[in-house]
């Protein structure tokens, strides 16, 4: 999960919604518009423009992996974790 993930759509300049994304994938809804969509995670914000219609966009954000030392918590440390 990236509970760190910031995204902004705009419409020009106007910030129209800001969520924190709960996870590696993020589904919107849109009118069909032309609009920018922002993306912050560990301090680094990525960019995109995208034209939405009848068809659905797909846009891939890709932000550096977090430094590490190797080993991977287990699923029952992340279930820990999360306080389950």
């Amino acid at each position: 999960s990236l509970p760190d993930l910031a995204v902004t759509v705009y419409a020009g300049d106007k910030a129209l919604l800001r969520v924190n994304a709960g996870g590696p994938m993020c589904e919107l809804a849109a009118p069909a518009a032309n609009y920018r969509i922002e993306a912050v995670y560990g301090g680094v914000k990525r960019s995109q423009e995208v034209s939405a219609g009848a068809k659905m966009a797909r846009l891939v954000f890709r932000f550096p992996d977090e430094p590490w030392d190797g080993i991977r918590a287990t699923d029952e440390e992340k279930r820990q974790g999360r306080g389950q």
